[in-house]
């Protein structure tokens, strides 16, 4: 229904989408062939699983939708001090998350992907999009947070 907002949150380091891979492979009749391997099917059903056990089986959307994604990574250890600086943020560590951690295109993709045919029929109903990259702060873990807004 219009304006109806669904928030999902997935704990765990965010996962950026894989290129594709490709086997080729010679039959019993010599011939060969070629076939796409998923290889993030483990984690994508990880992710899903998350998702759905937040779910209550409703049935997928199916109109237009704004999604907003929030991707929270720990910072390295390198980030902060040693000896009696422990636990203490250096003041060298970036503020920003740009460095170290996947494009937010290829983590949005791996989102969108897991949930097709689950939340909503196909991302292409997503029309509005909007993530953030950032650090976890004090005591938070790795995590994804989507939410949802149906626009019609």
């Amino acid at each position: 229904m219009k304006g109806d907002v669904h928030k999902f949150y997935i704990p765990g380091k965010p996962i950026a989408k894989k290129r594709p891979r490709f086997v080729t492979n010679t039959g019993k009749d010599g011939k060969s062939f070629t076939r796409n391997v998923n290889v993030q099917q483990t984690e994508e059903g990880r992710f899903l699983w998350e998702v759905l056990t937040q779910w209550d089986n409703k049935p997928a959307l199916t109109g237009a939708l704004k999604l907003e994604c929030e991707f929270v990574f720990e910072r390295p250890k390198s980030h902060f001090g040693t000896g009696r600086n422990a636990g203490k943020l250096k003041a060298s560590s970036p503020l920003m998350c740009d460095k170290v951690s996947s494009d937010c295109d290829n983590i949005e993709k791996f989102c969108m992907d897991s949930l097709n045919r689950y939340v909503y029929v196909d991302d292409r109903q997503i029309v509005k999009l909007s993530s953030e990259k950032r650090w976890a702060e004090d005591g938070e873990i790795a995590s994804v947070v989507l939410i949802f807004t149906e626009l019609d």
